[in-house]
């Protein structure tokens, strides 16, 4: 398990605390985008559907925290 962490490791710890934030931010936007990208593009959700909006909700309320 550690030589499979030993890269992402390696990386976090070359970076600062406000890189690491932004590059955990980034990750969880992508994340997000997939998520939606998949309920709406499959159509079994619209974009006012209310786990959307939740999601939505929850994605602004964490990007705000920031």
């Amino acid at each position: 398990m550690k030589a499979f962490l030993a890269p992402a490791m390696a990386v976090m710890n070359r970076l600062t605390t406000a890189q690491r934030m932004l590059l955990i931010a980034t990750l969880f936007t992508l994340m997000l985008a997939d998520v939606l990208y998949v309920l709406i593009g499959g159509r079994s959700a619209v974009w006012n559907d209310s786990a959307v909006l939740l999601i939505a909700g929850g994605w602004l309320l964490a990007s705000y925290q920031q």
